[in-house]
């Protein structure tokens, strides 16, 4: 017999929703994903042809799951880049207000598959110094984030890079 659980879960649980290295990170992500009120909150791993998703948070979860894999553009001029695809390649912070009103990124696969065209999202670099992942936020309207915001996703980054530091495989699933 299973004792009911006394506390419902949040409308953002994060019950395995990370790799095992970014276990420590869950409540964080539950947490930024409250206090921002957005849909998503992402870690994301880059891989050579795809972004795949490390840790996941918001009530869009069910839309990257762990081990979840977005196809990236690279060359090819017919596929809309992957916004966190951007962001690995250029080492910078993107903010997307509203993806149907940006010439680079209408059309991209998180806005025709799961309605979410607002994007911010920083780098996340290993040791060495080299992009290996982002962190992010995605909504479903176009919207602004203010410092806090801001600083709320650095500081995931940092906890992010600090496991990285001490686990390299921190952003693996297996």
């Amino acid at each position: 017999m299973t004792t009911p659980n006394p506390t419902p879960p949040s409308e953002h649980a994060t019950v395995n929703s990370t790799t095992p290295g970014l276990q420590s990170l869950a409540p964080a992500l539950e947490a930024i994903a409250e206090k921002l009120g957005v849909k998503s909150v992402l870690v994301m791993r880059s891989d050579p042809s795809s972004m795949v998703v490390a840790a996941t948070a918001g009530t869009a979860s069910m839309h990257y799951p762990v081990g979840g894999a977005g196809q990236k553009a690279g060359d090819a001029t017919d596929h809309v880049p992957l916004y966190c695809e951007r962001v690995v390649d250029s080492g910078e912070t993107l903010f997307v207000r509203d993806s149907r009103a940006d010439a680079t990124f209408a059309g991209n696969e998180d806005e025709t598959a799961f309605g979410l065209s607002n994007y911010l999202g920083l780098p996340v670099r290993n040791p060495d110094g080299n992009v290996v992942g982002t962190v992010c936020v995605l909504d479903d309207h176009s919207r602004d984030y203010d410092a806090t915001a801001h600083r709320e996703l650095d500081t995931l980054r940092g906890s992010v890079e600090a496991l990285l530091r001490g686990d390299d495989t921190a952003l693996e699933t297996e």
